[in-house]
């Protein structure tokens, strides 16, 4: 492979966080495995998780983490996992209650703060967004994914409802 070789300059980065491009499914099994494998609870099985998913059907992994949630209160991991869940059921009360469980828990938690800026801005609460950036901002100092998504998310935000 003779393109291998070759130095390429990268352009652009391209994230495809709802699989609607390539299948990212598999990292949020990862993800919650890491979590489970963590709390020393048996994995999800993987067939569950990917019908599931397929079927925008959060609920399963949602009554699993509830599961840990009740074994390990308090966890900051667990409890963004559950807001992340029920925010994409469409439940941002649900949500926000344990995203904001899991930042009483960890302030700095970086998937919770991530997570709770898009929360804020699907609801159309662009300053608190605004807010959670600054906490990454300030946890990120060398840059992190959070950081960047979120902050591509509210420029994205800015443009669609013609905020400068």
């Amino acid at each position: 492979m003779p393109f291998l070789n070759k130095k390429l300059k990268v352009e652009a980065v391209l994230f495809d966080l709802d699989g609607t491009l390539i299948d990212s499914a598999p990292i949020y099994y990862q993800i919650i495995d890491i979590v489970f494998e963590r709390l020393g609870v048996p994995p999800v099985s993987r067939k569950t998780l990917q019908e599931a998913m397929d079927d925008g059907d959060y609920e399963i992994a949602i009554n699993k983490l509830a599961k840990l949630h009740e074994e390990k209160p308090g966890d900051a991991d667990v409890l963004n996992m559950l807001g992340y869940g029920y925010r994409q059921i469409g439940n941002f009360d649900q949500a926000r209650g344990y995203y904001l469980q899991a930042l009483a828990a960890d302030p700095d938690h970086r998937g919770a703060n991530a997570y709770m800026g898009e929360l804020y801005l699907e609801t159309g609460e662009l300053a608190k967004a605004e807010e959670r950036l600054a906490v990454l901002d300030k946890e990120c100092w060398l840059g992190c994914d959070e950081f960047t998504e979120l902050k591509e998310s509210i420029a994205k935000y800015k443009t669609e409802n013609n905020i400068q």
